[in-house]
């Protein structure tokens, strides 16, 4: 029983780093296009609140830039916690279980970007 239960700690723990490292790529790639493309940012930016950040920039992207990867890294941080959530602590059972399906769900919100930004 300790091996197969061994083995999957190891397989999710893979995967749940993969998804991570996943996401990251991701937010960088979509960072790096943002930049590259910040002359023409502005009037192809979908996301209202992206384009207000832009807008309170005077029309540079680097307040944008910084809140999109804010974001980023405070998703990774949230994900991170809920994985490596304290058995000790009171409902710990409660918050692990939902760790790997959140993650697997940002990581599909992330292919769903890739596919959007390579179109």
């Amino acid at each position: 029983m300790k091996d197969i239960k061994g083995k999957n700690s190891v397989v999710s723990r893979i995967v749940f780093y993969i998804q991570l490292v996943f996401i990251s790529l991701v937010a960088s790639y979509d960072s790096y296009l943002a930049v590259k493309l910040r002359d023409t940012l502005y009037s192809a930016e979908l996301n209202p609140l992206g384009r207000m950040l832009i807008r309170m920039d005077n029309g540079d992207v680097a307040l944008f830039m910084g809140a999109k990867m804010l974001g980023t890294i405070f998703v990774l941080g949230i994900l991170l916690f809920l994985y490596y959530y304290k058995e000790s602590w009171a409902g710990a059972h409660k918050v692990r279980n939902w760790a790997l399906p959140v993650t697997a769900f940002v990581t599909l919100v992330q292919v769903m970007v890739l596919c959007f930004l390579c179109s």
